[in-house]
């Protein structure tokens, strides 16, 4: 559920998890993208964890309002056995300063920064952001880490360049938004309810 006023939501997620590895996994990892250094300000986070279920049993994961959320499994996810996880959750979008919803410009100054020095976090690209009206959603919840024959990919975006990398998957997505809210979104709409 979208909350346009504030510039927050709540959602749930059901991900069925295949482990492609050739290892045993003792826990799966997720990546809070919007909890960044570039885009968290004043030291709260803008993605929150509130509850996580494996294969429906309950589980307590580590850093439910860090960067990287550890999920323990109870037994060990054997290579090409599957784990279904569905996971609570609540954010809060970064605000850009008026005028700056213009992404090429934000990402030149973004660059400029990087080689004359850092100011204010403006919101990675302005890929989770809020400003002149668009919402950007981009990363906005909690997404499996690759996991590779080193281990778990925790790697954050740089300041350069993409701000994520993460296996392929099929999504399924239900928004509920304000009747005035234009979504925009790759994909295909299967099926639009007005209130």
């Amino acid at each position: 559920d979208l909350d346009w006023d504030f510039q927050s939501y709540r959602a749930t997620s059901h991900l069925t998890v295949t482990n492609r590895s050739k290892v045993p996994l003792g826990e799966l990892v997720f990546l809070l993208f919007p909890n960044t250094e570039d885009m968290v300000r004043g030291g709260a986070p803008n993605l929150v964890v509130e509850s996580v279920t494996v294969d429906g049993d309950a589980v307590t994961p580590e850093g439910p309002r860090s960067v990287t959320l550890r999920v323990p499994l109870k037994a060990p996810l054997a290579p090409g056995e599957r784990a279904t996880v569905e996971m609570a959750f609540k954010g809060r979008v970064v605000q850009l300063p008026d005028q700056a919803s213009d992404l090429g410009k934000l990402a030149l100054e973004q660059l400029m920064e990087l080689v004359l020095g850092h100011s204010e976090p403006k919101g990675g690209y302005g890929v989770f952001s809020w400003g002149d009206g668009i919402l950007s959603l981009a990363l906005w919840y909690p997404i499996l880490a690759v996991h590779g024959e080193s281990g778990w990919d925790l790697e954050g975006g740089g300041d350069v360049g993409d701000v994520s990398h993460f296996d392929v998957a099929h999504y399924e997505v239900t928004m509920t938004t304000p009747n005035t809210v234009t979504v925009v979104a790759t994909g295909v709409e299967t099926n639009k309810e007005e209130n």
